[in-house]
């Protein structure tokens, strides 16, 4: 039976120190325990548009709030400054970030798919301001147009209506993301 020449040691040629450092690259981790120990918590990313259309989206809301809280005073219509709504508005327009929250790669925006609540309500609150901006009651049809037009006497709006209507369905297209990632709790009564 052959053996294998003993391992050379930088210090000396005892056997006992060939033993420990035998022993110690036995106990060395192989790379898939060092890959699994080191995994990062899992952040699950849902991708909600367009660069373009959500910095429209998220400029127009800020303009709203400014409103609300300029010509109403209403100061709850702030909503909390660490929300993923002022986390978008810094990301796209004012170019800084606080959290994590946001992501744009090559032109697509994407949030931690956790904060999706949070997002439904803040455009929640822009549709409600692109329908206040444009009532019914200050539109007649125009067959000419063959659409609705706003009255002459009526205050200009804030938002065009062809814009209003792009806006409103990029808002009703990510409020369908919304069911895709709840759980329901059904309960017999």
């Amino acid at each position: 039976m052959r053996h294998a020449p003993p391992a050379q040691t930088i210090f000396s040629d005892t056997e006992e120190e060939i033993v420990m450092h035998a022993a110690i690259i036995e106990r060395f981790p192989a790379w898939a325990i060092r890959a699994t120990a080191q995994s990062a918590p899992r952040i699950d990313w849902i991708q909600i548009g367009l660069e373009h259309d959500i910095r429209k989206m998220i400029d127009l809301w800020q303009r709203y709030l400014f409103k609300q809280v300029t010509t109403q005073c209403d100061l709850l219509a702030l909503p909390d400054d660490n929300g993923v709504m002022w986390q978008l508005y810094r990301r796209l327009l004012a170019n800084e970030l606080r959290q994590d929250l946001v992501r744009v790669r090559d032109g697509n925006v994407s949030i931690d798919k956790r904060h999706l609540a949070d997002l439904s309500e803040g455009f929640a609150l822009l549709a409600e301001f692109l329908e206040d901006d444009h009532p019914p009651h200050l539109h007649v049809w125009d067959e000419e147009a063959w659409d609705y037009v706003r009255r002459v006497d009526a205050p200009p709006p804030v938002v065009d209506r062809r814009e209003a209507r792009s806006l409103y369905a990029h808002i009703d297209r990510i409020n369908k993301l919304a069911p895709d990632n709840v759980v329901y709790i059904w309960e017999d009564a």
